[in-house]
This record gives C-alpha cells, structure tokens and sequence, in this order.
C-alpha cells in the first residue's frame, strides 16, 4: 500500500455540495484505508494499491454517490514535497506565506503562461514543473489568476490550495 493525495475540483462550491464524511466512506467503500479528509474542500489523504485508475475509479464512486461529477487529482507525497522545494516564491523578499498559493495541473506541460497574464499590482505567477507557484498579497478571492483563468489559457483542469494547505497536506501524508 503506499499513501496518496487526492484533491478535488470545485466542491463545496455551489451546487457541488458533499459532506467530509461521506466523501470519507466513498473511498473506504473502493477499498482505500487510513482515509483522511483535510477542510472541507476536498482534500483527502489515504492509502491504496498503485494504479493507473486511481483518479477514474474515485471519479466514477463520487459521481455515483453524489450526483455530479469532479475532477480528481492524485499526487504522492514525493511530488508534493517536490512542490514545496521548489517554490520559487517564498525566499523572495517582501513575500508574506499567507498569500501564497499553488495552482496544480491536470495536465502539466501545455505551453508557458501567456504573455496576456493579468497586470495587477503585486501579482505574481510563476510556471513549475508541477503547476503554478501563486502569490496574490490581495487574497485568492479577488485575484483574476484563478483556475478558470489557467484551465483556459493552458487548457487543461486546474486547482488551486493555499501553501498552508499544501503543508498540512505534505505533513500529515508523512505522519
């Protein structure tokens, strides 16, 4: 067995609604054991066999036992850590760690952020490896970097968590 990352696309938002605990039982209900939720935004960590399908089959028990579907991504702990190390924003000077985000790719590699990327005062994006590294010192809410902004530009499905987020996330897949 080895522990993954599972995050979810856009629920709790909306008409997406689904408690923790029953999400909790969808992935006990495949199989997966030490399932932990994180907020109530979707964010699970758990263990289970190695398999292509992870993301389709959690996908497909969401849909069924909820009504609508979302995306899901799966990462392993070594890739978070890989994000962490490689923020390009938090030695920065000036950088407070309470506006920084990461805005993970379904798809990672569908070309290099647009030139039209929003001029807002203090706004920075940075392209990774694993997707893109956010600092919006006037918060998430109100930046026009969002993943609707990053799923049409770069194509692909796109999430976003706030760096506080990706830490208890990385710690508590470790623990």
């Amino acid at each position: 067995m080895s522990v993954f990352i599972s995050l979810l696309r856009g629920v709790n938002v909306g008409q997406r609604q689904m408690k923790m605990a029953e999400l909790k039982e969808v992935y006990e209900g495949l199989g997966y054991t030490s399932v932990q939720t994180y907020l109530q935004s979707g964010n699970v960590v758990f263990s289970a066999k190695p398999s292509a399908r992870l993301s389709e089959r959690i996908r497909e028990a969401i849909e069924k036992r909820f009504g609508f579907e979302v995306p899901v991504l799966i990462l392993t702990p070594d890739r978070v850590n890989e994000i962490i190390a490689e923020n390009p924003l938090q030695s920065e000077a000036g950088v407070d760690p309470a506006f920084l985000h990461f805005t993970f790719l379904l798809e990672v590699g569908k070309g290099p952020l647009p030139a039209e990327i929003p001029a807002v005062t203090a706004e920075r994006a940075v392209l990774g490896r694993n997707g893109v590294y956010l600092y919006c010192p006037g918060g998430y809410g109100r930046t026009k970097l969002s993943n609707t902004y990053f799923e049409r530009v770069l194509k692909t499905s796109a999430t976003t968590r706030n760096w506080r987020t990706i830490l208890a996330l990385e710690a508590l897949a470790r623990s």
